[in-house]
Formats: C-alpha cells, sequence, structure tokens
C-alpha cells in the first residue's frame, strides 16, 4: 500500500467505477466504491462503519465520565486514608466486583503488599482478571466466596474491607463469623456502606450484629458524600 492509500485520495476512473483508499480505507479496511452500482454498497458500509465507531467512542466516554463522578462522590483514596491501608499490607477486599475499589487498594499497598478480591460473582472476577492483564497488575488474586463464606486462602489477612458491599449480604452474621479465620488477631474488618432505607445499615444494626459475631463496633462516623464507615475489631483482640 503506497502513501496515497494512507494520506490521499486516489481517484481512479475506469467503466464508470472509481475506488476510493484515503485514510479512511486504510484504517478501516473498508474500500469504497462510486457508480451505479457502487454508491448503495458505499452507503451501507459506511453506516456500519460510522455506527460501530460512534458506539465505541459513545461507550468510552460514558464510562471515564461515569469513572470521574463515581471518583468525586466516593473519594476512594480518602477512604484509603481513614482505613489506614499502607504499603507492604495484605487485605481481603470483599464483595469487590468489578475491582472499582480494589487497584485503589493495589495502588496504594504496592509491590510488596497484597490484595485479595473477593466475590461471589465469577463474572464480576473474571472482568477483574481481565484488567489486571491489560494494566499488568501483578499483586490482586482474585478469590470466588460463598454466600457466607468469603474462602480467603489465606490466614493472616491485615484487614478486611468493603466498599458499598456489606448491605447486599444476606447471611451476614455467618459470614462475620467465618470471616475471623482469616483474619489476624489485631485486623481490622473496615465496612464503607450507606445508612438509610436502602442499605438498612446504621450504628445499631451493625453494632448487634457485630456483638453476636465476636466482633465489636469500635467507630462509626459519616465521612462523605453518604458513605458511613463501620469500622470492627475481633472482640477478644480489643485492649483490656
Amino acid at each position: 500500500m503506497n502513501l496515497t492509500d494512507y494520506f490521499g485520495i486516489f481517484i481512479a476512473n475506469k467503466n464508470k467505477n472509481c475506488y476510493f483508499p484515503g485514510l479512511f480505507s486504510a484504517v478501516t479496511g473498508v474500500r469504497l466504491y462510486c457508480g451505479k452500482k457502487g454508491v448503495v454498497n458505499n452507503m451501507k458500509k459506511l453506516t456500519k462503519t460510522f455506527a460501530l465507531f460512534l458506539g465505541i467512542i459513545v461507550l468510552f466516554v460514558s464510562f471515564s465520565v461515569s469513572q470521574s463522578r463515581r471518583d468525586r462522590r466516593d473519594q476512594p483514596e480518602k477512604l484509603l486514608e481513614y482505613a489506614g491501608v499502607k504499603p507492604g499490607m495484605t487485605i481481603g477486599e470483599a464483595g469487590a466486583g468489578s475491582g472499582y475499589f480494589t487497584f485503589f487498594l493495589s495502588r496504594r499497598v504496592g509491590d510488596r503488599g497484597k490484595i485479595y478480591a473477593n466475590d461471589i460473582d465469577e463474572d464480576s472476577l473474571q472482568a477483574l482478571k481481565n484488567r489486571c492483564r491489560r494494566e499488568g497488575v501483578e499483586n490482586i488474586e482474585t478469590v470466588v466466596g460463598e454466600i457466607a463464606d468469603p474462602c480467603f486462602p489465606v490466614s493472616d489477612l491485615e484487614m478486611v474491607t468493603m466498599l458499598y458491599a456489606f448491605h447486599d449480604f444476606t447471611e451476614k452474621e455467618q459470614w462475620l463469623r467465618n470471616v475471623k479465620k482469616y483474619m489476624k488477631d489485631d485486623a481490622s474488618l473496615v465496612i464503607f456502606d450507606g445508612q438509610d432505607a436502602h442499605t438498612g445499615l446504621n450504628k445499631e444494626v451493625v453494632s448487634n450484629i457485630a456483638g453476636k459475631t465476636g466482633f465489636e463496633l469500635l467507630k462509626h462516623e459519616h465521612l462523605h458524600n453518604g458513605i458511613w464507615v463501620y469500622v470492627l475489631n475481633i472482640r477478644n483482640s480489643l485492649p483490656q
């Protein structure tokens, strides 16, 4: 393919058919012809190609805008600061989904740290793994859990955290009983969630569940934009 194919519009008029390679054809692989037989085909090809390009652009812009809005709303870096996430930590994330919060955790703990991203939705975890491969992230390991057990593969987590997940747990008490075996004695369970009619969570509810499952609610406060934090510690690890 010569320079005309890429940067010009070469017009070969022969038997009333015109071939327009140009930059468009070189990039898309769609060859355009004109003439009595070519016009209709050209319009169909152009319509399909531009529709595809437009769809990709709209999808990309929508995703970027959505992420930007969520970043402004959730302010994940502030959440990491509040939770005390530090480089080198080993952390379990429950209800990670496709990894919105996971990658903020990953960057904060760094190469010496490890994030175990748990969810019961295997499709979401596959999307998370795909992103890890695309971005070359090596300190995240996905974990398929059960409704009442996160199934983390280690027993020395320094923290377990979650963002907008706990209110969806249908077996909260049993899940809390099970998660303890994956945590160090002095590890914290940091829950970022809402506190409204939708979540059904508040200080009294979480404190009651914690008390039944061997935890104690140490902190409860509103942070920003409807995000509340509930910090739980294993009861036998609390200072006497």
